[in-house]
């Protein structure tokens, strides 16, 4: 019962054959701090991970040093010991091409110039076909979140090859947790009427592996923060659209 209060369950199913029956091969996902990735698309990372047919990469572009933490340590410090999880959670999950890049936390907002440049090489570089990252709110409006999205829907505009998927979450959790509240002027229609998912994708055979790269973000407590029920009932599916703000592409939904 609780599952069908927070999770719109009639949504279509995300599925991968739809996704590479377009050519796609190499997949990127992009977010900006270490547990980004795994908290928002781990599911997702799992099953891309093991299909044979695409090349998953995964980038985090700060190494979180201004992040909650429970350990009371520096910035540098911290940031080291989040590089070191990342990696941890990463193989936990499948991915051996994974990087952390060093633009400072919270400077996104600053750098977006610059952080344009160093993932348009990347993708370059790497034949990116494929990105999954935040959409435009950033799930709670961090400006590192906000701009980052901002940069990789600008990117998809001037390449018209690349397809891209944003992560977002099911406006009952968005309600449930007061989403609205994090984001400056937000209305929760505001979230409904741009970032609903357009599909959910279920993980129920990837929640326990999931669960067990969350737990290696111990610097982050998010054992506690997020115990086996919760993901249980908070995490049976994730989220994506293909939206950004009003702007749609079609060609990947279910």
């Amino acid at each position: 019962v609780i599952i069908l209060k927070l999770h719109p369950v009639r949504l279509p199913n995300l599925k991968l054959s739809n996704i590479k029956r377009k050519g796609i091969k190499n997949v990127l996902f992009i977010y900006p701090h270490p547990d980004d990735e795994v908290m928002s698309a781990g599911g997702l990372i799992c099953k891309m991970s093991r299909d044979p047919e695409l090349n998953v990469f995964v980038v985090d572009i700060t190494k979180g040093e201004r992040g909650d933490e429970i350990m009371k340590v520096t910035p540098k410090v911290l940031g080291a010991i989040r590089e070191q999880e990342y990696y941890k959670a990463l193989f936990t999950v499948g991915i051996g091409n994974a990087e952390i890049w060093d633009f400072p936390d919270g400077s996104v907002p600053a750098k977006v110039k610059e952080l344009k440049k160093t993932i348009e090489k990347y993708i370059e570089e790497n034949k990116i076909d494929f990105v999954i990252t935040y959409e435009r709110f950033g799930i709670y409006g961090h400006q590192d979140h906000v701009n980052l999205s901002k940069v990789i829907y600008e990117i998809s505009k001037e390449n018209k090859k690349l397809k891209v998927l944003y992560s977002t979450i099911s406006p009952q959790i968005a309600k449930m947790i007061n989403i609205k509240d994090g984001i400056k002027g937000l209305e929760l229609e505001d979230f409904e009427s741009n970032e609903v998912p357009e599909m959910k994708l279920p993980i129920y055979s990837e929640l326990l592996t999931k669960y067990r790269a969350l737990r290696k973000y111990k610097s982050q407590n998010l054992s506690q923060k997020y115990p086996l029920w919760v993901t249980i009932l908070m995490s049976p599916y994730e989220y994506y659209t293909t939206k950004y703000a009003q702007s749609t592409n079609k060609e990947i939904q279910s």
